[in-house]
């Protein structure tokens, strides 16, 4: 076989670059779309995976709904309240105190059970200030409005 010149052997080496962008091309396209599969791939095991766990916390939460509607009825909560010693309240047993914001100041000894016990001279100086009229009884149904009231 004959030699090739050294030249024609240097040109034939070198011939390829211009070729090169179009093969870069080619293998950076198969890089892309084996990159771009292997991303849905793992973004469809992603979604797969919180679509079970949000079936099971849907399960879960129907599950906890009808524990808590079996535990409210009211048979049980009146068995739960008779062991516990409760019972309905008496007519007039409950009284409602009404709050009215145009009385902001509470008057002291207005109600007894608001007031630690004081001193002697606590209570000699309490008793300059405190108003001779105010009763508890008094104070209480003082500040209602009369649509407050209630039968």
């Amino acid at each position: 076989m004959a030699r090739v010149n050294k030249r024609i052997r240097r040109q034939s080496l070198h011939g390829w670059w211009k070729w090169a962008p179009l093969v870069f091309l080619v293998f950076s396209m198969l890089f892309f779309d084996c990159w771009l599969s292997t991303e849905r791939r793992l973004q469809d095991f992603e979604l797969s995976r919180l679509r079970k766990e949000a079936d099971a916390a849907r399960k879960d939460i129907e599950k906890f709904e009808a524990q808590s509607a079996e535990l409210e009825t009211l048979d049980r909560l009146e068995d739960m309240a008779g062991l516990m010693g409760l019972q309905l309240p008496a007519p007039g047993q409950i009284e409602r105190i009404y709050y009215d914001p145009v009385r902001d100041v509470v008057v002291p000894f207005a109600y007894p059970f608001s007031v630690p016990r004081l001193d002697e001279a606590s209570q000699a100086s309490a008793a300059v200030q405190t108003p001779a009229a105010v009763t508890p009884a008094a104070a209480i149904g003082e500040g209602l409005p009369e649509a407050a009231v209630w039968d």
